[in-house]
């Protein structure tokens, strides 16, 4: 029987390199991540009729961590929702018909466009790392 022998040279630099790659990754994708939300946010904002108000209640929450990131966009007014999906024919206590108001599709385009160029940029970033990546957005 033969015995094999392997040696590893530099295997302690590469234990240290692979340490710091989250770190380095995870500050790139926050960058890229609050980038892309942030301007969803805008497209947001900018999508609202200036007379309804709703623009000025998009809020955008940034958090990163050591190993990830986080961007959420909300819209605090409690008609936004109205707005973005519309509602059924209304009619007052009396019976008089209000209509119904329409769909403005104005929160979620902007941010199935963000979703998708967000994803796009973190898989770029990740191959420009060297990292395989399978799969796309």
């Amino acid at each position: 029987m033969s015995s094999v022998k392997l040696t590893w040279s530099g295997l302690e630099e590469l234990k240290a390199a692979l340490r710091q790659l989250p770190e380095e990754l995870t500050g790139e994708a926050a960058n890229i991540i609050e980038g892309t939300w942030n301007g969803a946010a805008l497209d947001v904002k900018s999508g609202y009729p200036s007379r309804t108000g709703l623009g000025r209640t998009v809020t955008v929450e940034h958090r990163r961590s050591r190993f990830g990131a986080v961007s959420i966009i909300r819209n605090t007014s409690p008609r936004a929702l109205w707005y973005e999906v519309g509602t059924q024919v209304r009619h007052t206590s009396f019976g008089a018909n209000r209509g119904a108001q329409r769909p403005g599709h104005v929160f979620y385009p902007p941010i199935r466009r963000a979703r998708r160029k967000g994803l796009a940029e973190l898989r770029e970033m990740l191959i420009r790392h060297g990292l395989t990546v399978t799969g796309d957005v």
